[in-house]
């Protein structure tokens, strides 16, 4: 299995890496670095062109910036928010939850 380390450098030495051939046990690297609070990969993510922020990458439907809220990481919330097409009113998939309810 690819390491999240491994993945994250190989984003950035290669950036035609296809992130969907990346995945982590049903979850998106950059739902798992959202929901872990690394503010840094996150950024870092967010440059490529190939992720979506508002993507759904867990098995619950819940997005990334839903899982740096419900694990209170406030840095890696506010750096989804300060985006114009991070989404905060998209619900998960299993309770219908939004980052801000």
């Amino acid at each position: 299995m690819v390491s999240h380390f491994f993945t994250i450098v190989l984003c950035q030495v290669v950036p035609s890496a296809n992130l969907t051939t990346l995945w982590h046990i049903g979850t998106a690297l950059l739902s798992w670095a959202a929901e872990n609070g690394r503010k840094w990969i996150v950024i870092m993510l967010l440059e490529r062109k190939d992720v979506n922020p508002n993507h759904a990458g867990t098995r619950s439907g819940r997005t990334p910036l839903l899982l740096a809220a419900e694990n209170g990481h406030e840095g890696t919330v506010k750096v989804l928010l300060e985006r114009e097409d991070v989404d905060p009113d998209h619900a998960d998939t299993q309770y219908d939850q939004t980052p801000l309810s």
